[in-house]
């Protein structure tokens, strides 16, 4: 077994995994004993991060299609797994309450963990039994199966009367609206979940990665609220955006204008995790945050990037509250293949590259109409907002 792990990983993850169910204990402890001396913590974190990057890269690195892999996509149970392979591997941690006794995770985040990672492995188990084998993914056909076992249903004609709202005195006046069928609310509880497991994956890989690979380098200061380290953007302090909650969407700016920087710190993106609450009807009302935010969307570099940054630490949403409302939203039909949010983010990229006289020969008509455009930024926001009424 050991001559095996030596030549693959594959081998060493399974005895990693490995539990004695009948033989010899003291053997079994030996081969464990031995496979912990000879194991490399750095090249199983190389080896182990590569194979989650093909594996992304399979299900084109988003958690959102729209037949999901529950093991195996982005956000899935095999990102969780993943992470505890490299913890006991380094010896940092067999289980998450190890995790955040070393120092890798904060309690809540582990909590966060325990928690979608038990929705996952629900959903998992659920779609095995209904499809009567082993079926990992959330195929068009299996989902309103899957659902109704949570308990979804789909009122039928898939309407419901609702009022207006209106005084006495004006018109009384009901109208119809959409209701979300239940495959669709499904779906989007599993979207949130991989999302939220793809958010402290990243968190909890990186400050692995500090760990492993403790970097020598002193921080570079930015300004007051922001350092550079080894060319990730880095908080001050742990509490900054507590105290200072004009310094969040100041992140997102700064990393669109920024030369040489790659992303975010584990220390930003926990930061910004743990700064959800800040982000409420105040934060969302400042004059000061609506600045920053046209600055962002008036840059001329770097928009699609950090809208996708800002959307996928969930800031995005919690600024506008109504995009919110469409992350994760699925649509059954045949002219979107993303969800509402992703499809946004989509027309707003597409609509980026009519200004970029590299992309020109993609929509020739297009490029020609945006040349003769001054303010682009309107159209932007156009873009952002021109299907948030599906929330």
């Amino acid at each position: 077994c050991l001559a095996e792990a030596d030549k693959d990983v594959t081998v060493q993850t399974s005895i990693l995994e490995s539990r004695l169910v009948v033989g010899h204990r003291s053997l079994y402890a030996t081969m464990r004993a031995r496979l912990g001396e000879a194991m490399d913590p750095r090249a199983f974190f190389v080896a182990k991060t590569l194979e989650m990057r093909q594996r992304h890269s399979k299900y084109e690195d988003t958690p959102y299609a729209l037949e999901p892999n529950c093991k195996e996509s982005p956000g899935g149970l095999r990102d969780l797994q993943m992470l505890l392979w490299v913890s006991k591997a380094a010896g940092m941690g067999k289980n998450w309450d190890e995790l955040a006794r070393s120092g890798l995770a904060t309690p809540l985040e582990v909590r966060q963990i325990k928690r979608n990672e038990a929705l996952m492995r629900l959903i998992r188990m659920r779609l095995h039994l209904i499809a009567d084998r082993r079926e990992d993914r959330l195929v068009f056909d299996m989902q309103t199966a899957v659902a109704e076992s949570f308990g979804y249903r789909t009122p039928p004609n898939n309407t419901a009367p609702i009022s207006l709202g209106l005084t006495e005195t004006s018109v009384k006046s009901t109208r119809k609206i959409t209701v979300v069928r239940a495959s669709e609310a499904l779906m989007r509880r599993y979207y949130w979940a991989a999302k939220a497991i793809t958010q402290l994956n990243q968190i909890v890989l990186l400050n692995m990665e500090e760990r492993l690979y403790p970097s020598a380098a002193q921080p570079r200061p930015i300004n007051a609220w922001f350092n550079e380290k080894a060319g990730m953007i880095d908080v001050v302090s742990d509490d900054l955006y507590v105290r200072e909650p004009h310094a969040i969407l100041q992140t997102f700016l700064l990393y669109q204008t920024s030369n040489g920087t790659k992303g975010l710190s584990s220390r930003t993106l926990r930061a910004l995790y743990n700064a959800r609450a800040v982000m409420d009807a105040k934060f969302r009302n400042d004059p000061v945050n609506r600045q920053t935010f046209l600055q962002i969307i008036k840059q001329h570099d770097g928009l699609t990037h950090a809208m996708r940054l800002m959307n996928q630490t969930s800031v995005l949403g919690r600024y506008l509250w109504v995009f919110r409302r469409i992350v994760g939203q699925m649509q059954h039909d045949l002219f979107h293949v993303y969800t509402v949010d992703q499809h946004i983010l989509m027309v707003l990229r597409n609509m980026r590259r009519f200004f970029i006289v590299e992309h020109a020969h993609e929509y020739p008509l297009c490029s020609q109409l945006a040349a003769g455009w001054d303010k682009p930024w309107i159209l932007y926001l156009a873009a952002l907002f021109h299907d948030i009424a599906k929330g």
